[in-house]
């Protein structure tokens, strides 16, 4: 018998059969989900975890850097910002 020639009560069977293997396979990704991400970063070499320093830098680098701050909108609003400051500079000593 083709999918077109059920029931109604042959469509409901089916339909909630279906609904019940996509809500049981929602369940195992969202269950894997974690496994997979552990897999994926300590494949990846990142650990899946925060890397703390245990100690300070050893070589510090002295550089200036120039911020610049934008104020864009969408043309079609009728909003206008200007930045206070347009920029500043920051030494990183």
């Amino acid at each position: 018998m083709s999918a077109t020639n059920l029931s109604p009560a042959g469509r409901t069977h089916n339909t909630a059969l279906t609904c019940i293997g996509i809500a049981a396979s929602m369940l195992g990704l969202a269950y894997a989900s974690v496994l997979l991400y552990n897999l994926f970063y300590t494949v990846m070499g990142f650990g899946g975890t925060p890397m703390l320093a245990s100690a300070p830098a050893s070589k510090m680098l002295d550089r200036t850097l120039t911020i610049r701050f934008d104020a864009n909108v969408a043309p079609n609003l009728r909003w206008r910002f200007t930045p206070k400051t347009p920029s500043i500079t920051v030494v990183a000593t």
